[in-house]
């Protein structure tokens, strides 16, 4: 069946109030989890993409890459985790929206962002991958990228 609106995203960025189809999440974090164990694989795809496509975007990561990527790892696997906390999911995202706004970072920065990691997800998965995974990824991905930018409009 898949995602139709995934935990990440509510109409008012409240943690209560959506609903998510729990097996198209666990498929997700499934998926990551085995990404994430093939090492730094998976960031260092997503990086080389995100730079290749906009490299002014570099700087913003001064601090290095390998902390980043941990980071970014962290995050995917707190956010699609299936017995996450929704309140502490919520107020993560808001806190990454916030974050990523005052970096300045705007819409196409987020869809840009969410395409390389869709396309690295699927490189690193290799035969594991399936359209259905592309599906849900994209749209969660989506949701969660729209729910940071509310967040971000809201300070």
């Amino acid at each position: 069946m898949g995602i139709t609106l995934h935990p990440w995203c509510s109409g008012d960025g409240g943690a209560g109030d959506v609903a998510a189809e729990s097996r198209a999440l666990r498929r997700l974090h499934r998926n990551l989890l085995a990404v994430v164990a093939r090492g730094d694989a998976f960031t260092e795809a997503f990086y080389a993409r995100l730079f290749r496509r906009r490299p002014e975007l570099r700087p913003l990561f001064a601090h290095g890459l390998e902390e980043a990527g941990c980071r970014l790892r962290a995050k995917l696997a707190l956010l699609t985790s299936p017995v996450a906390d929704a309140a502490e999911v919520a107020c993560e995202i808001a806190r990454l929206g916030r974050l990523h706004a005052a970096l300045g970072l705007r819409e196409a920065d987020y869809a840009l962002a969410a395409a390389c990691l869709v396309e690295s997800l699927a490189e690193v998965s290799g035969a594991s991958w399936s359209e259905e995974l592309e599906r849900e990824w994209t749209l969660a991905l989506r949701a969660l990228c729209s729910s940071m930018e509310r967040a971000g409009r809201k300070g």
